[in-house]
């Protein structure tokens, strides 16, 4: 068997050709849709290209034995694209949850960056890509810049942080905090600081993306604030979790008084963590998602 996980179009099909010499099976794993995420963000724009980026794409789905997605929405867009329904299996990215579990918010790392214990801590943990629209937050901060005590967090990279940093310097921002990627070690601590997690993606991008930090943030027993297309995949998880809020993408306003909601509301909080962490548990814990897998690399193997 020949697993693939990337990257995108490029490694499934030389996949296909190593799984082709060995007479072997072909289970494809993909975490986005490629070229769409390509193409929406505007990283290709040459139609020759996009026109080869869509034979490959084919390509890859039709040589496949499985191709394993993150969620229900993306197996409905392949299945739109002419691809089995019994070659897609939906199987989500897994945490420890030895490795993120609930802890106290007075935590060692928050004394270390200076936070104070009575600052409600709005964390965005992970990276902040292109498609995640995080530099509207700014804006957001800026509506409850007046509001003492409320603190966002960013801890990690990516391409859109130097834009959410230069529009927070434009505001005049003392509310939000800048932070890299953290040691891998200190990633309980990290999450265990945040009162509430933060999720954005740019309009439209919820159909093609699924970003893997709201793991994190309910692992943690925390709950979730998602600025995310209200029909997404995301958004969808979050509302049958009772893990959170949900408002539209791109509005800074709604995104505010969601967090007010939050920080207003202790027992709101208390409760929407245990769902949080008991939805985890059982949808995203290793043991859960590596059974899973099992199952599918079995009947991929056994050619059902």
């Amino acid at each position: 068997m020949v697993i693939v996980y990337g990257p995108p179009l490029v490694g499934s099909n030389l996949g296909a050709l190593v799984a082709a010499r060995h007479q072997a099976k072909l289970v494809n794993v993909i975490y986005d849709l490629y070229p769409d995420v390509a193409i929406e963000t505007g990283k290709v724009k040459n139609p020759f290209i996009i026109a080869a980026a869509r034979v490959a794409e084919r390509i890859q789905y039709w040589s496949s034995d499985m191709t394993i997605v993150l969620s229900e929405g993306f197996k409905k867009t392949l299945v739109s694209r002419g691809v089995p329904a019994e070659k897609i299996a939906v199987i989500p990215v897994w945490l420890d949850p030895e490795e993120i579990r609930p802890l106290d918010r007075n935590t060692a790392w928050r004394k270390e960056q200076g936070i104070p214990l009575d600052q409600f801590v709005v964390l965005y943990a992970g990276t902040i890509g292109v498609v995640s629209g995080a530099s509207m937050v700014a804006d957001a901060a800026r509506i409850l810049s007046a509001r003492k005590g409320v603190l966002f967090v960013f801890v990690g990279e990516g391409e859109e942080k130097p834009k959410v940093e230069a529009r927070a310097r434009e505001l005049g921002l003392s509310n939000v905090k800048f932070l890299p990627f953290q040691p891998r070690a200190r990633l309980p601590e990290v999450q265990a600081t945040a009162d509430v997690g933060l999720v954005t993606l740019s309009p439209g991008r919820g159909r093609t993306s699924v970003p893997s930090k709201v793991l994190g943030y309910m692992a943690a027993g925390r709950p979730v604030i998602a600025s995310v297309d209200l029909d997404s995949d995301t958004a969808d998880d979050i509302r049958k979790a009772q893990a959170g809020l949900v408002v539209a993408p791109g509005d800074p306003t709604a995104l505010a008084d969601a967090i007010l909601k939050a920080h207003d509301d202790p027992a709101w909080r208390a409760s929407s963590g245990e769902n949080a962490r008991k939805h985890f548990v059982q949808e995203y814990s290793r043991d859960q998602v590596l059974e899973r897998y099992r199952k599918v690399l079995e009947e991929a193997v056994a050619g059902k």
